[in-house]
């Protein structure tokens, strides 16, 4: 009987522990799957959103997710993200205003230039209160508890021989100051056309919502990210120069006014667009009421004197 009640107590602390990441899992991707560690508001969060605790889960479960093609969607590109594709060892930095806080970190290293077998990526969370506890209550008892060579306690769940979460809690603090996923093994792979398009479209969609609230600062680096996947998208150009122009980033947004009138063959709505666009910035000449242009040709400043723009 004692054994009976033992297994029934052990298979409910399971599912508990389960009905727990479900949920987190469902608050994620039915919320904000993707989120950043913040509050939205401009300002460190003392806490972490359940979904980048999610984040975190599927980041360390598929570890060939850690890819800049694919955080960019999750977090943005990182600062530092030009002319590293060539070297054997990459760090890359993610950086939130105000107070220039680096929030994420990626270390990767591989035998040749695009070839991962060492990987660590880290969310920087200084001032949370993350208890270790509240951690537990999540992933359960950690697997490993360990000292780094600052005498700081890890405590390590392993999600496979060649992957492992860390959440780090510097000494006498009682709560989390960082979170890594680290990655030891064979080259890891790309992330799958699935994952991708599933995280470009939750960002696309929370770009242009954040768009509409008036949040520019968060849309542009998304919509920059439409625009790379998209460089044909005259539609994904317009927005870009929108966001750009609210912004008060004028040289960027004539530039990409400039590509929507390249590229918007066949959609005067576009084009139109586009004038009204550099027509309120000055840059596109206004014509006096009645005239007509002297030719077909017409030019924008910053276009190089090149025709039909």
């Amino acid at each position: 009987m004692q054994i009976k009640r033992r297994l029934i107590k052990n298979s409910w602390n399971a599912a508990q522990k389960a009905l727990v990441l479900l949920v987190l899992m469902q608050l994620a991707f039915c919320s904000s799957c993707f989120a950043r560690v913040g509050d939205g508001g401009g300002s460190r969060t003392k806490g972490i959103d359940p979904s980048v605790l999610e984040m975190v889960h599927r980041l360390a479960a598929n570890p060939e997710l850690i890819n800049l093609t694919y955080l960019q969607y999750l977090i943005g590109l990182p600062e530092n993200g030009q002319n590293q594709a060539a070297l054997l060892r990459r760090n890359y930095t993610w950086y939130e205003e105000p107070g220039r806080v680096a929030v994420y970190h990626l270390d990767q290293v591989g035998p040749q230039p695009g070839v991962t077998t060492s990987s660590t990526f880290t969310i920087n969370v200084p001032d949370s209160n993350i208890r270790v506890k509240d951690v537990e209550q999540v992933f359960g008892l950690a697997h490993t508890r360990v000292y780094d060579h600052q005498a700081h306690p890890n405590q390590i769940y392993r999600y496979s021989p060649t992957t492992s979460l860390v959440f780090v809690e510097p000494r006498n603090s009682f709560r989390v100051s960082s979170i890594k996923i680290l990655y030891n093994g064979p080259p890891l792979g790309s992330p799958s056309q699935e994952d991708l398009e599933k995280a470009f479209n939750f960002r696309k969609s929370q770009a242009y919502l954040a768009g509409q609230n008036g949040d520019w600062q968060q849309a542009i680096p998304w919509l920059r990210a439409d625009v790379a996947k998209n460089p044909q998208d005259a539609d994904a150009h317009l927005k870009l120069a929108y966001a750009y122009r609210q912004h008060l980033m004028i040289n960027e947004s004539i530039q990409e006014y400039v590509q929507v009138l390249k590229l918007c063959s066949g959609r005067p709505d576009l084009q139109s667009a586009a004038v009204a666009g550099l027509t309120e910035m000055r840059v596109w000449p206004t014509p006096l009421p009645g005239s007509q242009p002297a030719s077909g040709r017409t030019y924008i400043a910053g276009s190089a004197g090149q025709p039909g723009l």
